[in-house]
């Protein structure tokens, strides 16, 4: 299913960006992490995997430009605890996710413009509860 740029926009999201073989949305309203699940697959999408750095690299730049410090991407371990997956059941060895201590943080976020200490921004994936609401990624394959 195509949905129109006018259907994306009044939907709260931006304009469809491509990279690589994909199709990303970045949508600017707040969801839980299995709403925005949700919501990119009543739109014929999946929340974003992000499967090694160039893709890393293009979608935290992209997330600096809509203005959002974390959003949702597809990565969780909410069916096994330390055991983390994507969503959309893609595999990869590429990760960039920050495994400090989060009991009951089930799904990822993807960090891209907090300042940290050095005056540098701060970017990769970090822990976070699914029940918060942030903005997230949708994407399918071209």
């Amino acid at each position: 299913m195509r949905l129109s740029l006018a259907t994306w926009l009044l939907a709260g999201c931006g304009p469809v960006e491509r990279f690589g073989g994909s199709e990303y949305v970045f949508s600017r309203r707040g969801e839980s992490w299995t709403g925005a699940r949700d919501d990119c697959a009543s739109r014929g999408f999946h929340l974003a995997d992000i499967l090694d750095a160039d893709e890393d690299a293009w979608v935290s730049a992209v997330s600096l430009v809509y203005g959002e410090d974390a959003r949702w991407i597809g990565l969780n371990d909410r069916a096994e605890e330390g055991t983390w997956v994507w969503e959309s059941g893609a595999v990869s060895a590429y990760s960039s996710l920050d495994m400090y201590p989060s009991p009951g943080a089930d799904c990822a976020v993807i960090v891209a413009g907090q300042p940290v200490d050095t005056g540098l921004f701060e970017v990769g994936w970090q822990p976070a509860r699914c029940p918060g609401t942030r903005p997230y990624i949708c994407e399918r394959l071209r």
